[in-house]
């Protein structure tokens, strides 16, 4: 009897030690497994988040403004000199 215990007994700290070791493992692959899940989460939320692609947008909408607003100022420093011009050699005639 005594023996079939001990038997008993040593079967089942070897299945306790098998038991822990195997928590311990599906504890390492379920850490392992969040770990991969956050990845692919902010991988996900990253290829569908379109707000940097909004922003680039807005920011050429506002440089075409500005392009706009510089070419009309080009266009009347460009044109002010001959204006200019006309309006001196004018105020002479009236001088006169």
């Amino acid at each position: 009897m005594k023996g079939n215990i001990q038997l008993v007994e040593l079967k089942c700290n070897d299945s306790s030690n098998t038991v822990t070791k195997l928590a311990k493992e599906l504890s390492s692959i379920s850490n392992e497994l969040k770990e991969v899940k956050k990845t692919m989460d902010f991988k996900g939320s990253s290829m569908t988040d379109t707000s940097p692609l909004i922003k680039i947008k807005v920011a050429l909408q506002n440089l075409k403004t500005e392009i706009k607003d510089y070419d009309i100022r080009i266009g009347v420093v460009v044109s002010a000199p001959p204006i200019i011009a006309r309006l001196h050699s004018r105020l002479k005639h009236f001088k006169l």
